[in-house]
């Protein structure tokens, strides 16, 4: 049946969404609470964006913010186990322009604290988000509001960082003409979560030379993908393209 449903998608990223669209379950309310909690931790957590290696740190570990699944710590951050590749932070500093592949709610609290950073350092700075709902992951709309909540927060100007809103349910990277605009707009792509990851691995249609990854590694296949343990966490350029799936 999974082969068969496959062969009609073209992708196992489409698989995945399309079967969330037929069937969407209502997770504001976990979102929120994901916010919730990260806004509580970002005075904390934010002096540790002072440099490129520490900001790519944070990335990196924030991916493991589900503050929402009752086997995860109230304090992600609390003995990190996280790997920052030096090639990762040469290319953040080398950067002009970064845009971010947002992921989970909760998670995009510190993505933004990053992107506003990087912004108040002359960067231009872009933050990607779908339009269309899926599981916890933030939308455009509640990635602008996040903008200005955080910049509340922090103290800094969010009209410095712009949000590019992916006018579909896949994630940009499986998009032709998104993935063309961020290969060719931006000095560097920084891919957060798993589904970003799948997305690039799947399509191949962003230069693996232009990608940053900063995720958790929340299960065995990524575990050895990544080289890191199982619950640890590491930010490093590039990624191995596994096949090319229809584009759309």
């Amino acid at each position: 049946m999974r082969e068969e449903l496959l062969g009609r998608v073209g992708s196992r990223t489409e698989l995945f969404f399309r079967s969330y669209a037929r069937a969407p379950l209502p997770l504001w309310q976990v979102k929120r609470l994901l916010n919730r909690r990260a806004l509580g931790l970002l005075p904390r957590v934010y002096p540790r964006m002072s440099s490129a290696g520490g900001l790519l740190e944070v990335l990196a570990w924030a991916n493991r913010v589900d503050f929402g699944l009752p086997w995860q710590p109230r304090d992600p951050f609390a003995g990190a186990l996280v790997r920052v590749e030096h090639g990762a932070v040469e290319a953040l500093e080398g950067a002009g322009s970064v845009a971010i592949l947002l992921d989970n709610a909760g998670e995009a609290v510190f993505d933004v604290a990053a992107a506003l950073r990087l912004a108040s350092q002359g960067y231009r700075v872009a933050l990607v988000a779908r339009w269309w709902e899926y599981e916890v992951d933030v939308t455009a709309w509640e990635a602008r509001r996040l903008l200005r909540r955080v910049g509340e927060v922090l103290g800094l100007d969010a009209r410095g960082v712009e949000v590019l809103a992916v006018k579909a349910r896949l994630p940009a990277p499986a998009l032709e003409g998104y993935a063309s605009r961020l290969a060719g707009e931006f000095d560097l792509v920084v891919s957060k979560g798993i589904a970003n990851m799948e997305a690039l691995m799947e399509y191949c249609m962003i230069p693996p030379g232009k990608v940053l990854v900063a995720l958790a590694a929340k299960c065995p296949p990524f575990s050895a993908e990544l080289g890191v343990p199982l619950g640890g966490a590491v930010a490093r350029m590039g990624y191995r393209c596994v096949g090319r799936a229809r584009t759309r």
